[in-house]
């Protein structure tokens, strides 16, 4: 079998042991989601999703779009563009 043909695509076996090492974090993370989505305005809600509350989009981002919804929900942008400028 060729890393082409694995089932989880082009993922090192390193890249794959953190990913499972994250699994908790992500699980964590998953479950706060959840409470901002929960308790999220109506309007910040329908300013992401558009007319209707359609979950299917939500579900169907890849992990770093979900992870910016999840930054912008939070309302934490602004603080991700300081570090960015430090950074860069």
């Amino acid at each position: 079998m060729t890393i082409v043909d694995k089932e989880y695509g082009k993922l090192t076996e390193n890249q794959f042991k953190r990913l499972i090492r994250k699994s908790k974090e992500f699980r964590q993370e998953s479950k706060q989601l959840q409470e901002v989505l929960r308790t999220a305005s109506k309007e910040k809600l329908r300013e992401l999703l558009g007319d209707g509350v359609w979950w299917a989009p939500v579900y169907e981002l890849s992990l770093v779009q979900g992870i910016a919804f999840l930054v912008y929900v939070l309302g934490e942008t602004d603080r991700i563009k300081a570090v960015a400028q430090l950074t860069g």
